[in-house]
């Protein structure tokens, strides 16, 4: 639903206008995307419109003598779509909230997979010990060119090319995920 910070960070950017500033140290309890979301953005920017428009109405209200009952039924109006404009809002950053949720929950669960990679090595690393092979020698073939190496840089479509060899590395044939 909605939070006690939301709701003042919310009423901050009613005041003061969307941005960084106005929502000041609230922002944390905002969603990430929510100052850059359409939507919410209109929403807050026109209620804050409409609640400062009613109330130079309702201050102009003693000029018009004749015109009171027109300048009620007309703030009444504003004020109800302040209030829509003001649940639109919550909605939106309810939204919000849930797809910034959807988007934890997957990056979670892409943890939880790296973390059943790892000890799953560290398991394998340990049934190893003591089986490793000797080191693999290779060689180049008489028809590769070679290009001299003169710096740190490494190009992506060349990492294919490398090869190494790894003492502490296990490598048990057939084995795989």
């Amino acid at each position: 639903g909605s939070h006690p910070s939301a709701n003042e960070a919310l009423m901050k950017l009613e005041k003061d206008g969307v941005s960084l500033e106005a929502a000041g140290s609230s922002i944390w309890s905002l969603p990430r995307a929510a100052l850059r979301d359409r939507k919410f953005v209109r929403a807050v920017e026109v209620r804050k419109s409409l609640v400062s428009e009613t109330a130079t109405l309702e201050k102009s209200k003693e000029r018009f003598l004749g015109m009171s009952g027109l300048i009620d039924s007309v703030s009444a109006a504003s004020k109800s779509r302040a209030d829509k404009l003001l649940k639109l809002a919550a909605l939106r950053l309810r939204s919000l909230a849930r797809e910034e949720l959807v988007e934890y929950r997957k990056n979670l669960n892409r943890m939880h997979i790296i973390e059943g990679e790892v000890i799953h090595r560290l398991a394998v690393d340990e049934s190893l010990k003591g089986k490793r092979d000797d080191l693999a020698k290779f060689e180049k073939p008489k028809d590769t060119l070679t290009f001299p190496y003169t710096s740190d840089e490494v190009w992506f479509d060349e990492l294919g090319n490398y090869q190494a060899q790894v003492k502490n590395c296990p490598m048990l044939k057939g084995a795989s995920l």
